[in-house]
Formats: C-alpha cells, sequence, structure tokens
C-alpha cells in the first residue's frame, strides 16, 4: 500500500495510452499559471521564453553558424604557439593527443591510426632531437663543449664516414622534404 493514494501495487492499472499521447492539441504549456509569473526565463532564438520551455526547445544550429565555428577552430589549429608564454607539450601529452585528441572526430579509424603512426614516426623524433638541440643551445657552457667534440669525431676516420654516409644523406633527405 503507497501512503499518497492509499492503493496497493495490485490494485493500479498502467494507462491504456503510451505516455506520448496528449489530449487534445493544446499548445505546450509555458509553466505559469493564471497571474503566477514564471520564476525562470532564458533567450531561445532571440525569444524570451520560461525555463521550462527553453528546455524543450533546442538551439537550432544555422550553415553559418558551423561555418563560423569550423573557420574558428581551423584559426585556433593553426595559430602557433606563443613561445615566450607557453610552456611546449610533454612526449607523453603528445602521445596522449595522438590517442585521444579532437583532431578528428573519431576514436578509431584509419585517420586515428595514421596521426599515432605518424606520431611514432615523425612527430616524436623530431620533438626529442629539437628538445635537444633547444637545450644544449640554450647555454653556452652546454654549446662550446658540443662544437668542440662534433669537430674532433669529424675529423676521426669514424667521424668522417659517418658524416658522409649517415648524417648528410638525412639533412638531405630532410632538406629536400621540408624545403
Amino acid at each position: 500500500m503507497t501512503a499518497s493514494t492509499g492503493q496497493t501495487a495490485a490494485a493500479r492499472r498502467p494507462s491504456p495510452y503510451p505516455p506520448s499521447v496528449t489530449d487534445g492539441n493544446s499548445p505546450v504549456s509555458t509553466g505559469e499559471f493564471g497571474s503566477a509569473p514564471v520564476r525562470g526565463s532564458a533567450q531561445v532564438g532571440g525569444l524570451e521564453v520560461s525555463s521550462l520551455q527553453s528546455t524543450l526547445h533546442p538551439t537550432a544550429v544555422t550553415v553559418r553558424d558551423r561555418l563560423w565555428g569550423w573557420l574558428r577552430a581551423s584559426r585556433a589549429y593553426w595559430t602557433p604557439p606563443a613561445v615566450l608564454t607557453e610552456p611546449p607539450a610533454s612526449a607523453a601529452q603528445l602521445a596522449a593527443y595522438a590517442w585521444r585528441g579532437g583532431w578528428t572526430g573519431g576514436v578509431d579509424g584509419p585517420v586515428r591510426r595514421l596521426g599515432v603512426w605518424w606520431h611514432r614516426l615523425v612527430g616524436l623524433p623530431v620533438t626529442v632531437v629539437c628538445r635537444y638541440v633547444e637545450w644544449v643551445a640554450q647555454r653556452p657552457g652546454r654549446a662550446v663543449p658540443v662544437y668542440v667534440l662534433w669537430r674532433l669525431f669529424v675529423l676521426t676516420t669514424a667521424g668522417q664516414w659517418a658524416m658522409e654516409h649517415l648524417i648528410r644523406p638525412v639533412l638531405g633527405l630532410a632538406a629536400w622534404v621540408l624545403l
């Protein structure tokens, strides 16, 4: 027996009508009763409606809104970071972005897999090399000894072979691809 109705569960019968059926063609209620004002109101499509009615009417997205949204997202994607004020992303953050970032709509699929492989084969190695070059170049106490050791290495037979067969082809390929 329920306290509010005084009936047992067996005595109640389900309604023969589905919950979506209404009686008549009356408009959707604004939540107002008589002359009592509505407590909450919202703006929907330039019209002021009650808070109850605003949840019933989703906002319509126009083609213009989508175009402007796409243009804003493109601008944000192609704008480089402020290198003087923003710290660079860590290697773990770059990997997380490749796996779960919003750069593609799908969570899985060929575009996502291609992006993850790009991160593994190009993005991460280039980032690591550039970060070490940056670290060495930040202080003359690091840069001068590295330069001296590099010059000594290149003057040796193994250094000349490495320069001729490893370093020059890689730098030539990088210049060909990037320039």
